[in-house]
């Protein structure tokens, strides 16, 4: 046999309904705002690898980028050594051209002076008297 509840437990019920209804509100706008948490937590953390992917093939395409460009650096500073020796040697070879033709030139003073002392009295006379011209010399090929 069940007794009816006083008028005081009633209200106390009531108000402890209201309180459970309140608590349970919060509680599934607590877990709603949890879902929604998650859910964005996921999305950020697959920007997040997306992000990581893009940032390490940035990574390898730099380092790809430096290496080609000192493998370009090397070969430019191989082929500047290379113009530099190709240089050098070209100055030795004017230099010793240079000499050689000085010395030529000298030769052939000392050959032509050669020839005017044995050429005979003639073309002493010739140079003594400052009558000395181009139609006066016979030139004859070597």
């Amino acid at each position: 046999i069940q007794k009816e509840p006083s008028r005081e437990e009633r209200t106390l019920i009531r108000e402890f309904g209201r309180m459970i209804q309140e608590q349970n509100r919060v509680l599934q706008r607590l877990e709603n705002d949890l879902l929604r948490a998650k859910k964005k937590c996921d999305e950020l953390n697959e920007k997040l690898s997306d992000v990581q992917l893009l940032k390490d093939e940035t990574i390898k395409e730099k380092e790809a980028m430096e290496a080609r460009y000192t493998e370009t650096i090397a070969q430019r500073d191989a082929l500047v050594a290379d113009l530099d020796a190709n240089v050098n040697e070209c100055v030795e070879k004017i230099s010793a051209y240079e000499s050689s033709f000085k010395e030529m030139a000298k030769l052939t003073v000392r050959l032509a002076v050669k020839k005017i002392r044995k050429s005979g009295s003639r073309a002493r006379t010739l140079l003594r008297r400052d009558k000395f011209t181009a139609k006066n010399i016979d030139v004859k090929p070597p």
